[in-house]
């Protein structure tokens, strides 16, 4: 081990590392035996240099702790220094993941996954740990699907016959229980064709808590896909770590990607709905909120977590437009005039505390410092007053992106419209301007309006949805924050036309 070659690894010095004619190792300063290799084709890994025993004599060899790409540094090291013990203390390391290998079952791996694997892999996240809420749901999946059908084969012994097994059973919800059991039959008989633990679904895959309780466990197609996506993360786990020399799931005959979901609500649907809206709250006591999300998410496109949790903080309401803190894509998103109507509203019958809202969320919960997540509870009751076959809340946003489709904007203004980053998500990607994708969403977003009021007495008749900009809600430059005093508007409006 060349010290001249030293230096303390960390993130940065592994993503600058280039490669050479030939393979190299850069050594850690901190770590003794701790380094990165470096190949011609430029694929890093992290590894251990040990002796087994003590003193010069003894053998001296090296062992692959993980992938560089995806193995977290500090984990690596921590990995190192474990490893040099056990070899310290007369143990091969490489002998002992060996017999780790043909021994470890699949239930195990999955144990070792939830204390050590739960972290993104790609992404601007890379390296860093899954949110709580991920965890819970991917364990779930985990243990109520995998551990069931696969957890007493050994690593050695899985091949892609038993991940193809796996995705069947799941499909013919062999591993459902309770809601996930009974569930409908799809149009052409298929149980289970929804996608359980999908965004806005009522049956969540393994929705249980971390501990893996088995409570409405779904099967069907959409569950067995997430199951599948899990278990290859697991199965890359197990390869970084030398448990397994290839991941069966990325070879097996199974389908990976969830298919393209046709369901939408036409503007007819959408009129039946806001009259159940209206309903639900005037005629049925319904909390306010709960119609006042629905309505959001449709005219806004916004994600079921992002619509229900948003914070006052994160809408602009001078930029006309929404910028998530927590979203797993592009964080802006424009606000409609009609949405902007619907939020200012909102923001009126909001308590306030010297001019600031109560609580942080657009949606508080009644009782805690959460936001509002009693919505799910009148879906059965708006289906019923709408005449509507299924109603969730990413049904929503499909029907939103539908509606610019049919409107015909282009796939790169629909991906600004909803927020998609991955190009998969709407085929094009591009970096679109603020204005562009209001202008984009403002005619598709009035449609929707239209529908939602349409059998009000007082409404005006709809007028079919249009590119172009939207007219201003307010004089350029005049708007002023809903949060303002009357006053300061006047003061402010009497400025501006005195500067003109």
């Amino acid at each position: 081990m060349k010290r001249g070659n030293s230096v303390r690894l960390t993130r940065a010095v592994v993503d600058k590392a280039k490669a050479r004619p030939s393979s190299y190792f850069v050594w850690d300063l901190d770590q003794p035996g701790f380094g990165l290799r470096v190949q011609p084709s430029g694929v890093k890994a992290f590894y251990v240099q040990y002796r087994v025993g003590r003193g010069r004599t003894a053998k001296l060899d090296k062992l692959k702790l993980g992938d560089a790409g995806t193995m977290r540094v500090e984990d690596a090291r921590n990995e190192a220094r474990i490893k040099r013990g056990l070899a310290a203390d007369g143990k091969d390391p490489a002998k002992e993941r060996r017999k780790l290998r043909n021994s470890s079952l699949v239930s195990e791996l999955i144990d070792l996954y939830e204390n050590e694997g739960l972290y993104c892999r790609t992404g601007k996240r890379q390296g860093q740990p899954f949110g709580e809420k991920t965890k819970r749901y991917t364990m779930g999946r985990l243990r109520n699907h995998v551990v069931p059908i696969l957890g007493k084969l050994n690593l050695c012994n899985l091949t892609e016959k038993d991940v193809e097994t796996l995705f069947k059973k799941v499909s013919e919800g062999v591993t459902a229980t309770g809601v996930g059991k009974d569930r409908k039959r799809d149009r052409k008989g298929k149980a289970g064709q929804r996608s359980s633990g999908s965004e806005g679904g009522e049956c969540k895959a393994g929705g249980g808590d971390s501990a893996g309780r088995r409570s409405e466990v779904c099967g069907g197609v959409g569950a067995a896909r997430k199951v599948i996506r899990d278990f290859s993360s697991v199965c890359s786990f197990a390869v970084e770590r030398g448990l397994m020399v290839s991941n069966p799931v990325r070879t097996a005959r199974v389908s990976k990607v969830d298919g393209e979901r046709k369901s939408y609500l036409t503007l007819a649907m959408i009129k039946r709905l806001g009259k159940a809206l209206d309903d639900a709250e005037q005629l049925h006591g319904v909390n306010p909120k709960g119609p006042d999300q629905i309505r959001l998410w449709l005219l806004t496109g916004l994600r079921r977590e992002e619509g229900a949790g948003l914070l006052w903080d994160e809408v602009d309401f001078e930029r006309n437009q929404i910028v998530l803190k927590r979203s797993k894509s592009i964080p802006e998103r424009p606000l409609t005039p009609e949405a902007l109507k619907l939020l200012m509203e909102i923001w009126r019958k909001t308590p306030k505390v010297r001019g600031r809202p109560a609580s942080r969320y657009v949606f508080p919960a009644e009782h805690g410092i959460g936001h509002y997540t009693g919505t799910k509870r009148i879906l059965p009751l708006l289906k019923r007053l709408a005449g509507l076959d299924e109603l969730f809340p990413h049904l929503l946003r499909h029907t939103l992106g539908s509606s610019a489709v049919s409107a015909g904007l282009s796939l790169r203004l629909i991906g600004a419209i909803l927020g998609h980053k991955n190009p998969r998500s709407t085929l094009v990607y591009a970096h679109v301007q603020d204005k562009a994708a209001l202008d984009a969403a403002a005619p598709v977003a009035s449609s929707i309006a239209c529908a939602l009021v349409s059998f009000r007495s007082d409404a005006m008749p709809c007028r079919a949805a249009a590119a172009g900009p939207p007219p201003p809600l307010v004089r350029p430059g005049q708007f002023v924050h809903p949060a303002a005093s009357a006053p300061e508007q006047t003061a402010r409006s009497s400025r501006k036309e005195s500067s003109l």
